[in-house]
C-alpha cells in the first residue's frame, strides 16, 4: 500500500509538471518572414507605380524577435535596383509592441501573433503619415514563422 501511494504521488507530480509546462507563457521569439509572390507584391503597390514595376519587383521582409529586441530586415528589388535595410527595434512582448528611435525618427508598431503568423496592427511613424505606402504595406503583410 505504501508503494502504491508513492506511485500515485509520482504520477500526480509528473502530470502537474506536464500541465504547468503546457500552460506556461509562450514567448514571441522567432523569425517571421513576409515574402509575397511578384504578382502579390505588385498589387500592393500604389496604382501609379504598378506599371513601372514590371517583373523586376521583389520584396522580402523579416522580423527576428529575441527577448526584448527585434531585427527588422527588408530586401527589395525595384526596376533592377536592390536595396537592403536593417533596423533594431525594442520589443515589449507583453504589450505586443516594437519601437525604433534614431536620427529624429520614431516608429512604433503594434502586432499580434496567431497560429505562428505575425500581423502588424498599427503603425506610428514620426516621418510619414498613416496613409503612407510603408505603413499600409506592413498592415497587409502576413509574416509567417520560419522553423
Amino acid at each position: 500500500m505504501k508503494n502504491f501511494k508513492r506511485l500515485i504521488l509520482a504520477l500526480v507530480a509528473v502530470f502537474a509538471a506536464v500541465l504547468l509546462v503546457a500552460c506556461g507563457a509562450k514567448s514571441d521569439n522567432g523569425t517571421y518572414v513576409f515574402e509575397p509572390s511578384k504578382e502579390e507584391a505588385i498589387k500592393m503597390l500604389p496604382e501609379e507605380l504598378q506599371g513601372l514595376a514590371g517583373d523586376g519587383f521583389n520584396v522580402k521582409i523579416s522580423i527576428a524577435i529575441q527577448g526584448d529586441k527585434a531585427e527588422y530586415k527588408s530586401e527589395t528589388e525595384f526596376a533592377g535596383n536592390k536595396k537592403e535595410s536593417k533596423y533594431e527595434y525594442k520589443v515589449d512582448q507583453k504589450a505586443k509592441t516594437m519601437k525604433y528611435e534614431a536620427q529624429g525618427m520614431k516608429v512604433e508598431l503594434s502586432y499580434e501573433i496567431s497560429n505562428d503568423v505575425l500581423t502588424i496592427k498599427k503603425v506610428k511613424n514620426s516621418v510619414v503619415s498613416d496613409n503612407d505606402f510603408f505603413s499600409n504595406y506592413l498592415k497587409v503583410a502576413k509574416f509567417k514563422k520560419v522553423k
